[in-house]
C-alpha cells in the first residue's frame, strides 16, 4: 500500500446490532452467567434518596410489531438534578443502567428514582427526563429518545 491509498478503499458495510448483543451485554437475558460487576436495570438501590419508581415498557417497530430482542441503555440525573459521571457498584444510585426486552413477552424493566430537573446548555430548565438509547436487530445506528 502506498501513502493515502486508504482513501481508495470502499466503505465497510453496515451491520445491525444483533442478534448477539444479549450475549455480550445482557448475559442473564441470554441465559449466561453474570459477571461480578454487572451494569443492569437497578439504577437505584433501596436506600437511594428520592422517589423510587419502576418503569416497564415494550419496544415496537415501525409496523407495530413487538420487538422481543432489543437492548436499552438509560442515563439520568439523580433526584436533585445532578449527573454523576462515575459508575460505582457501591453507590445507592448510579445514573446509568441497561436492560433488555424479554424474549417471551417483550417487556423491559428499570428500577430507578424520579429524576430532578436539569438545565440545558444555556442554563434554561428542562423537564425532568431519562435518556434512552435503543439497540435492536434491524437498525444500523442506535436510536435515542427520552422518557418524561
Amino acid at each position: 500500500m502506498t501513502p493515502n491509498s486508504h482513501a481508495l478503499l470502499p466503505e465497510t458495510p453496515s451491520q445491525t446490532a444483533g442478534p448477539y448483543v444479549h450475549i455480550g451485554l445482557a448475559l442473564a437475558a441470554a441465559g449466561n452467567p453474570t459477571r461480578e460487576v454487572e451494569i443492569w436495570n437497578q439504577l437505584a438501590k433501596p436506600g437511594a434518596p428520592g422517589e423510587h419508581i419502576l418503569l416497564t415498557g415494550q419496544v415496537f417497530d415501525g409496523n407495530g410489531n413487538l420487538v422481543r430482542d432489543s437492548f436499552l441503555e438509560f442515563w439520568q440525573a439523580d433526584h436533585q438534578g445532578h449527573y454523576d459521571p462515575v459508575y460505582d457498584v457501591e453507590k445507592a444510585f448510579n445514573g446509568f443502567g441497561r436492560t433488555a426486552t424479554t424474549f417471551d413477552a417483550g417487556d423491559w424493566t428499570l428500577h430507578t428514582v424520579k429524576p430532578g430537573q436539569v438545565a440545558d446548555q444555556r442554563g434554561q430548565p428542562m423537564a425532568p427526563h431519562i435518556n434512552v438509547t435503543l439497540f435492536a436487530r434491524g437498525i444500523n445506528i442506535h436510536l435515542q429518545t427520552r422518557l418524561y
